[in-house]
């Protein structure tokens, strides 16, 4: 399926450069460097490809610090890796899916600035869809088909990565495979109505995954630092937890102004985000953007205190040692 998938991705990257080349392509970086027209009379200016602003470079920087973080708990990215025929294949697939994931990033990220330029969409999230609506509809539905596809592939992973954490990690080896896959195909239902009931709610997907992509950079490093000898689990766990009490020390200096009471210092762990104009912490649906001292807060706050907390509790041994052998 991987390599279908690669298949199907390098040609949507080809499809993709047909369409920006194969169109007007001076109207396209005009329209990609105008701002959304709806929102300069707020005095917020974004939406265009020229634009550079602080506020939008650090979300940017959020991302990639927020993504990297739950991607390192991915159990997809770990069996591919384990069932990589060697070093060099796993060396080559790397490379190779860099290559192809680069050029279509950035090609929807321009083609998106394009629609931005042409004006507000009622769903951003579909913004591609908008710029092709007058293409061949057989063009649409092979993107359809193409972007069912790959979510069935990304579904795929995923149920093995939960396949692999119920059989290994919660049953602790004891669940054979056959009911791993059950308990798992028995979850399925659950989740399609819970995302049925947030989306109904009014509820932002992005937001849901900022709240995941928090939990994991909190967790991160001190995961990571455990695979130093001289980190101690105790002090592990102490970092995680103080990972989103950090979360919670920076709301206290840089309150969510859009929240009364406790809420205003709290509200970054449901939502790490930042409100462009006003500040304080507001539902990606209402225009937050990621908030990258969140989630800095989170990764120092975590590290330092597994650091320091595991150097702490080796000089506490090492004196309570000395001290058993002077008694001796």
């Amino acid at each position: 399926t991987d390599r279908w998938q690669g298949w199907l991705a390098l040609w949507l990257l080809i499809a993709l450069l047909l369409i920006v080349f194969g169109g007007d392509i001076g109207t396209m970086f005009e329209q990609a460097k105008a701002h959304t027209p709806e929102h300069l009379e707020w005095d917020w200016e974004h939406g265009s490809i020229s634009d550079l602003n602080r506020t939008s470079f650090e979300a940017g920087v959020a991302l990639i610090l927020a993504i990297t973080a739950a991607e390192m708990f991915s159990q997809g990215n770990w069996q591919r890796t384990h069932a990589a025929e060697n070093d060099e294949a796993l060396r080559k697939g790397a490379w190779f899916a860099a290559a192809l994931v680069f050029p279509l990033m950035f090609t929807m990220g321009f083609l998106g600035t394009v629609v931005a330029g042409q004006g507000a969409v009622d769903d951003p999230s579909a913004a591609f869809f908008y710029l092709i609506e007058d293409v061949h509809v057989f063009i649409i539905a092979l993107f359809v088909i193409l972007g069912i596809a790959l979510v069935c592939s990304s579904a795929d992973t995923l149920q093995n990565a939960v396949v692999a954490s119920i059989s290994r990690d919660l049953a602790d080896g004891k669940m054979d495979l056959r009911m791993a896959r059950l308990a798992t195909l028995a979850l399925i239902p659950g989740a399609i109505a819970l995302s049925l009931w947030g989306v109904e709610n009014g509820y932002s997907v992005f937001a849901i995954f900022l709240f995941a992509d928090l939990l994991a950079a909190a967790t991160v490093l001190p995961v990571l630092l455990s695979l130093w000898e001289k980190v101690d689990s105790r002090a592990a766990l102490a970092g995680a937890i103080c990972g989103i009490l950090s979360v919670i020390a920076y709301g206290i200096y840089e309150p969510a102004t859009s929240y009364d009471g406790i809420q205003q210092y709290v509200m970054y762990i449901i939502y790490p985000t930042m409100d462009p104009i006003n500040g304080g912490a507001i539902s990606p649906v209402d225009g937050g953007l990621t908030n990258l001292w969140v989630f800095v807060s989170a990764l120092v706050g975590s590290g330092l205190v597994t650091i320091l907390g595991s150097l702490a509790l080796e000089d506490f041994s090492n004196s309570k040692n000395t001290l058993v052998n002077e008694e001796e």
